[in-house]
């Protein structure tokens, strides 16, 4: 998906405040939760070269430091550094886009020559991916789902790693799922 759709859907599937409060979110909570669905439009661009690359359009045009989506953490602006553009970070360890590459990995933070696990080959695909992680869980954060019953993880993964871009990016999406 491209940056524009990107936006609009991960604001479409916040849940509503009735359904967070009825799962005993208070109601700042709530309220908070709601807006870490929404991407901030940027005054001005940042100036980054997206060259079709959907997840580098949205952070020219959008600020996203505050959207949740399971442990990543967006900077609000990307970070240069050793050739690379850091976006974010996850439980400590970067991640990042390869210019030279066209595609984002997930570096260890204490060796950066070390890839822990790929990311995603392109941005629409890590678009596609984290739109499916954060659906699965504003499911759950709303008690939609049985996590009594194992098949709804597997099946929840099975979506991520399809929409990331398949096997070869498993890794990302057990980190992200918790699964």
């Amino acid at each position: 998906m491209n940056a524009d759709e990107f936006v609009i859907r991960l604001r479409d599937i916040a849940p509503a405040k009735a359904a967070l409060l009825a799962s005993d979110y208070r109601s700042d909570e709530a309220d908070g939760f709601i807006e870490s669905f929404e991407c901030r439009r940027r005054r001005d661009p940042l100036g980054i070269e997206s060259n079709d690359d959907s997840m580098l359009d949205l952070l020219d045009k959008w600020d996203i430091s505050h959207v949740k989506i399971g442990p990543i953490c967006f900077h609000a602006e990307p970070v240069q550094f050793d050739g690379h553009l850091e976006i974010g970070t996850v439980e400590g360890d970067r991640l990042v886009y390869r210019p030279d590459m066209k595609d984002y990995v997930l570096l260890d933070w204490q060796d950066l020559s070390h890839v822990m696990c790929d990311v995603a080959a392109q941005g629409d695909l890590f678009l596609d991916g984290l739109f499916e992680v954060r659906r699965w869980l504003a499911r759950n954060a709303v008690n939609e789902l049985d996590l009594d019953d194992e098949s709804i993880g597997v099946e929840a993964k099975d979506k991520c790693i399809a929409a990331f871009g398949g096997s070869k990016y498993e890794s990302f999406c057990s980190i992200l799922l918790g699964v």
